[in-house]
């Protein structure tokens, strides 16, 4: 719990990439650990894991559920790019306490493939997230909300079918049970989103 893990899953691009099909070379952007490991191998770890579904499309399912939510999402969006572009994707990494590089990825077919039998599962996309706080602002007809909790205000909007935001009183505790998304802005960068599902008194 005392090691620094902020930016851990980070890589640095070390040979910039050329037009047309390339090869990128990566480092991680922060030294291993005191046992030569760090949070990017037990990350690149489960990146294997999730492509495992490339060579068992009929699994793909089963090896999603797995991994449910900001992983399985990712993965899935990754698959419906390649699928649309009419490409593929391999990678390999190693580390210095492993005995051997590992590897994997997804050809165009098996990207097709994918793509189609995952397009109903949204719902392995998201991640629960409970968060307990005073109520502190409210967009009743936008279903906007706000939560101090002790790592600062927490916003968000209300689900479909979601609770109402009536009789909420600011600045009284609660505990808001949501699930959190990710969506693109029109930069192309990442945006959480919390949506509220359930609301307790705390």
């Amino acid at each position: 719990s005392m090691i620094d893990t902020s930016d851990a899953h980070l890589m640095d691009v070390v040979v910039p990439a050329s037009p047309g099909s390339y090869r990128v070379i990566l480092e991680a952007a922060k030294p291993p650990d005191l046992f030569g490991s760090g949070e990017l191998v037990r990350g690149l770890q489960r990146f294997d894991a999730i492509f495992a579904s490339a060579d068992k499309p009929e699994m793909a399912r089963g090896l999603l559920k797995d991994h449910q939510g900001h992983l399985a999402g990712s993965y899935i969006k990754l698959i419906n790019f390649l699928a649309e572009h009419n490409t593929g994707l391999s990678y390999s990494w190693a580390d210095g306490m492993l005995d051997s590089s590992r590897h994997g990825g997804v050809s165009e077919a098996a990207a097709k493939q994918l793509a189609e039998l995952l397009s109903d599962l949204t719902n392995l996309s998201t991640e629960s997230v409970t968060l307990s706080g005073e109520f502190e602002k409210v967009n009743r007809s936008a279903g906007d909300w706000g939560l101090l909790t002790d790592e600062g205000v927490r916003a968000g909007k209300v689900a479909e079918g979601g609770p109402g935001l009536d009789g909420l009183q600011v600045g009284k505790r609660y505990i808001f049970h949501c699930i959190e998304d990710i969506e693109m802005d029109v930069a192309g960068r990442e945006k959480h989103i919390l949506y509220l599902q359930e609301i307790e008194n705390a």
